[in-house]
């Protein structure tokens, strides 16, 4: 729920033919060998991508970066919706069994654990990334480097 709820089908971009946002850090990405220059038209509900790499970790948790990385670059770099489709391919691409990742995904099991998560998330977290450092919420949001320069100093020091 609230404002910014994403229908399961995704919506489009606001206004219709606007820039997506993650545009203005593709500059910053780049630097860092990160493709952020993709042409979304649709906004994701993300839910599903969720439910997936949470079930991801439980099957083979030291697959699950390869799996977030390629929902990542569907999105960000190669202009492919994240559909039920497009996700069980990435499972199988990163070596998940995926006919278990359709039947988990279609099942709806995880769905409420994924909801109460970003719930509770949202009472302390108001941006992405969010950075905890030693346990503690320290800041959201894309940054420059001297943030975390300070931040990882003072963490240090305390």
């Amino acid at each position: 729920g609230g404002p910014y709820a994403v229908p399961p089908e995704g919506s489009p971009l606001f206004p219709r033919g606007a820039e997506p946002q993650f545009h203005s850090m593709a500059g910053r990405g780049k630097e860092v060998g990160i493709d952020m220059t993709g042409d979304v038209t649709r906004v994701p509900n993300t839910t599903l991508s969720h439910v997936l790499l949470e079930w991801a970790f439980e099957q083979r948790p030291e697959a699950q970066h390869q799996l977030k990385e390629l929902i990542f670059q569907a999105y960000y770099s190669k202009n492919i919706f994240l559909d039920l489709e497009a996700l069980v391919a990435f499972a199988d691409q990163a070596g998940y069994d995926a006919v278990a990742a359709r039947a988990h995904l279609l099942s709806g099991n995880g769905e409420a654990s994924v909801r109460k998560k970003s719930n509770d998330a949202k009472r302390c977290i108001n941006g992405i990334p969010h950075i905890i450092i030693n346990d503690k919420a320290t800041f959201s949001g894309a940054q420059d480097p001297g943030v975390f320069v300070r931040a990882l100093q003072a963490a240090a020091r305390s």
